[in-house]
């Protein structure tokens, strides 16, 4: 028997491998990093979405406020405080926001409104004095009748500015039949101030082609005396100048007045009349009917004519004021100075701004 020789070496041992070492900091899985990456992307969009949001915000945001300074003279103080009032009725009902009307001097009131139209504004800050009056004479109506031009009612500085000019006005009737070869001869009343127009007969202002409306819109707002004839021009910056007969119904006759927006007629403002007032504005238009060569009525606000409607029968109720040039803002300011009725000063416009 063989020896026994040495017993079989054991196997080597498997290595033991070493712990793995982890990073200081661990990444996340990858599933974790999209979904991460994906919040970073829609936070992305969600900040350009607020950002696109405030530049639209700020191109659709809306005009910046009005600051008017208005300057009334030399008043009561009781009038300035009162048409400080009324002229606060007048913004809110026109629709006007945030308004604040202050009572800033002895003589001076500031308005300021959040927004709106400037032009809108001035108009609603002056007096507001209503009148409806016959029409004597209109562009569609020449006047047959020769005027009375006495030279002894009109100041002698505005005759001595006129010259030879003035007598050669005096039997003119109708500014639509002068012929262009008398225009130069008719140049110097051209050269009036809109209150030196107003000293001259009213058949003259009417009657002379180089009296222009800009000069008779440039009158004092509410200067027209509702007890004579007076000549106004339309609101809408035309040539289109009326002779018109003293006022029959005024302010003082009007009891209310609501802005309507009529199928036919588009926007409409409605004046109800007091009872005296109702019985004098049927009696004009009875009248109305029958006058000649006209039958129109003018509507009369301050120095302007807004309207000036033909009438075919008598009215018995409301008066209708409506037309081309009366849309939903000028309806609302007219029927808010209506109802406040006339302011008790006059003002004038020492500044208008717009502010930022």
């Amino acid at each position: 028997m063989a020896p026994d020789g040495p017993p079989n070496p054991a196997p080597p041992a498997e290595p033991v491998p070493a712990p793995p070492v982890r990073p200081a900091v661990e990444a996340p899985p990858t599933r974790y990093r999209r979904s991460w990456l994906g919040v970073a992307v829609a936070a992305v969009v969600v900040l350009a979405l607020a950002a696109g949001g405030l530049v639209w915000w700020r191109a659709s945001r809306p005009p910046a406020g009005l600051v008017m300074t208005l300057d009334a003279g030399a008043p009561a103080d009781a009038d300035l405080h009162r048409a400080a009032d009324l002229l606060l009725d007048r913004l809110s009902a026109a629709g006007y926001p945030r308004p604040r009307v202050s009572v800033t001097g002895p003589h001076t009131v500031t308005v300021t409104v959040a927004g709106g139209d400037a032009d809108g504004l001035r108009l609603l800050a002056q007096p507001g004095r209503l009148s409806f009056r016959a029409v004597v004479a209109s562009p569609t109506t020449p006047h047959v009748d020769t005027p009375s031009a006495a030279a002894a009612s009109v100041p002698p500085a505005v005759l001595a500015k006129l010259g030879a000019a003035y007598p050669a006005a005096r039997d003119l009737t109708d500014p639509g039949q002068v012929p262009a070869s008398a225009l130069p001869a008719l140049a110097p009343f051209g050269t009036l101030r809109p209150d030196e127009v107003a000293a001259l007969p009213a058949a003259m202002q009417y009657a002379v082609p180089t009296i222009t409306c800009a000069q008779l819109n440039g009158r004092a707002p509410g200067a027209l005396d509702p007890a004579v004839p007076v000549v106004a021009c339309e609101r809408t910056g035309t040539e289109a100048k009326y002779l018109l007969q003293p006022a029959a119904v005024t302010a003082a006759d009007v009891a209310g007045a609501v802005v309507e927006l009529q199928a036919v007629s588009g926007w409409t403002v409605t004046v109800r009349f007091t009872p005296a007032g109702q019985a004098r504005w049927t009696a004009l238009t009875r009248a109305a009917v029958h006058y000649t060569p006209s039958n129109q009525i003018a509507i009369v606000v301050d120095d302007e004519v807004i309207s000036a409607p033909t009438v075919q029968a008598e009215i018995p109720g409301d008066a209708a004021i409506s037309g081309a040039e009366i849309d939903g803002a000028a309806a609302r300011r007219l029927a808010a100075q209506l109802r406040s009725g006339p302011l008790p000063v006059t003002f004038a416009v020492s500044a208008l701004t717009r502010g930022r």
